[in-house]
């Protein structure tokens, strides 16, 4: 799992969020490398963010080879549904700039891809490897469950840890850790999980939100960051979450739309507290919420223009809860297999 000790967000990288319907749209993907970057370097060329006016013809606007040029740095990937034109514009760039080409996709951005028969299995057994040899634990044995449900007060401890660099790195790297995450070909529909441990960090009482997002059953996005104020109930740290879901789910929404993959509908929120969904639809109920910041309400103007709809869901179901507090082992397992993460 990512970010258990995280502070904000854990994700595929956006360019595969952005391009995750080259799976479902049967594009083949190839790996490229800068071989000379100069990272700031000046350019004199017009470079377009988006496709030119006229570019396109009118008379068909929806034929035509459909190609995708995904740059992280001086890494990146060519996509297409024409081999023979992907080709052709690989021995373009390759004859214009100093590329190498790598094959098709298997590593990129210290991500590992291995091809299956639904889609990629995503993997970072390198990187994890790496992080255990550098905190000397090649040989520890695993917990079954990431967080103990036993909070210990290390308060009095008259021995801190030796090396509090190296313990910042460490807790640096896990958030980047996610292992086992399966691509596959289906629907590109949103879905999205929240919820709220309220006043969870025993020390200044400040609540964790928790979510998850999937476009048809592979995830993509998922957080567990603590809330920058205290919040005074339950409600309103649920309803706190479920605006920083819908300013992802926005994103997401806009990124997805520049690959020609809209989403009409209002995005399904499953949130399993009753009074931050009445909230959210109700204004009535803001008399008595007026110490909520007036900005959190934004979650209820989503809901009136149709961006995002909220549903009940049971605590039993909440598989968000694997982001914000401890689990038993049986619940940890459980929701684990929802998230639809493999044991590697």
């Amino acid at each position: 799992m990512a970010r258990w000790l995280g502070t904000k967000l854990g994700w595929l990288p956006k360019a595969f969020i952005k391009n995750l319907g080259w799976t479902s749209m049967k594009l083949s993907a190839h790996q490229l490398d800068v071989s000379n970057a100069f990272l700031h370097g000046k350019l004199t060329e017009t470079v377009f963010m988006a496709q030119p006016p006229g570019f396109t013809d009118p008379n068909y606007p929806t034929h035509g080879t459909h190609l995708f040029l995904l740059i992280y740095v001086d890494d990146i990937l060519l996509m297409g549904n024409n081999a023979s034109i992907q080709q052709q514009l690989l021995d373009d760039l390759q004859g214009t700039f100093q590329l190498k080409h790598l094959g098709n996709l298997h590593n990129f951005l210290g991500l590992q891809f291995t091809s299956v028969h639904s889609g990629y299995l995503v993997q970072q057994t390198s990187y994890t490897n790496t992080i255990l040899q550098r905190a000397g634990m090649v040989n520890c044995k695993p917990l079954l469950t990431p967080m103990t449900s036993k909070v210990v007060d290390n308060s009095d401890d008259e021995f801190p840890f030796t090396d509090p660099p190296l313990y910042r790195r460490l807790v640096g790297s896990l958030q980047k850790v996610a292992l086992g995450l399966p691509i596959t070909a289906g629907s590109l529909n949103l879905t999205a999980f929240t919820d709220a441990d309220w006043a969870g960090d025993k020390t200044d009482r400040k609540s964790t939100t928790g979510f998850c997002v999937f476009i048809g059953s592979t995830l993509v996005f998922w957080a567990t960051k603590k809330q920058s104020t205290i919040a005074r109930s339950s409600t309103e740290a649920e309803y706190r979450a479920l605006t920083s879901l819908a300013t992802e789910l926005i994103w997401l929404r806009r990124l997805l739309k520049e690959f020609h993959v809209e989403h009409s509908s209002p995005v399904p929120i499953f949130c399993d507290n009753i009074s931050a969904i009445s909230l959210a639809h109700n204004p009535v109920f803001h008399a008595r919420t007026k110490h909520i910041e007036i900005d959190h309400h934004f979650i209820r103007e989503c809901v009136n223009n149709g961006t995002v709809v909220i549903h009940h869901v049971s605590t039993n179901d909440q598989i968000a809860d694997i982001f914000t507090k401890p689990l038993s082992t049986s619940k940890f397992c459980d929701f684990r297999h929802k998230l639809t993460l493999q044991n590697l």
